[in-house]
């Protein structure tokens, strides 16, 4: 069995792991160009909304069924390392074992609405250390500022039907300060967004920690992994642990840990 420095992850597989979020990063800069070139958007788009009801990992995996990939999947699940395994198989010619011509509408559909659910998802643990689905979950147990960020996300989750449901409540008695709240998180002018600089860096932390918990980890560990490894605390001009820690406190109180 091989022995993994990092969680789920050796050294080397977190660096693959970076190095995929960072492919992934630019791919996704050209998709709202695509979108606005594509004559039959219509055609393809339905709401993902229903996606974020359900846990990431369930979205992962329905997504890559979509794409007529189970027996990938169930070879990945089944390896002696699934990480490495999930590694080499998105960095093979993935696209050559995707039967896409033969997608009718309704499955081009389904793959679109998966594919921006899953955006959503990764976009959510970048900004606030927990995919959408999460803040929906808290949103429907009544926490409003876990509602607003997620909206600041996505505003397709207003259609969630955990989220919808609260705001019809508070149209219904006149909540003015929930709609005035609801309008700038739409809007995007508050809850104001988390530095964009530190984006990569939490998401990569909550890759490190995910299914062993942050208390697994010295800041220190996770200090020589981040910033020294894969260089993502990149405001080094004012960097000291002391600042590291205050990054890794700030993840714990949004994450409720």
């Amino acid at each position: 069995m091989v022995e993994k420095e990092f969680g789920k992850l050796t050294r080397g597989q977190a660096k693959q792991a970076y190095a995929s979020l960072h492919e992934m990063n630019e791919e996704v800069k050209d998709l709202e160009q695509l979108a606005s070139e594509t004559t039959n958007l219509d055609e393809l788009v339905t709401s993902w909304a229903e996606w974020y009801e359900q846990p990431f990992v369930n979205n992962l995996v329905y997504f890559v069924l979509s794409l007529g990939l189970g027996e990938e999947l169930k070879r990945v699940s089944n390896a002696p390392d699934p990480q490495q395994a999930f590694f080499d198989f998105f960095q093979s010619d993935l696209a050559d074992s995707i039967p896409a011509e033969d997608f009718d509408v309704e499955q081009k559909q389904v793959v679109t609405s998966l594919l921006m659910g899953l955006l959503g998802q990764i976009n959510s643990i970048k900004q606030y250390s927990q995919p959408l689905s999460v803040l929906v979950e808290k949103a429907s147990q009544g926490d409003l500022d876990s509602l607003f960020r997620a909206v600041t996300i996505d505003r397709v989750v207003v259609a969630c039907p955990s989220i919808a449901k609260q705001i019809a409540m508070a149209q219904m008695v006149g909540d003015e300060s929930f709609m005035n709240r609801l309008s700038k998180a739409i809007t995007r002018t508050k809850p104001v967004r988390p530095k964009l600089q530190y984006d990569d860096f939490r998401y990569m932390l909550e890759a490190v920690v995910d299914g062993v918990g942050i208390e697994s980890f010295s800041s220190t560990e996770l200090e020589d992994l981040l910033k020294h490894e894969l260089e993502l605390y990149t405001n080094d001009s004012d960097y000291s642990l002391r600042a590291f820690r205050k990054l890794i406190q700030k993840r714990n109180q949004l994450v409720g840990t």
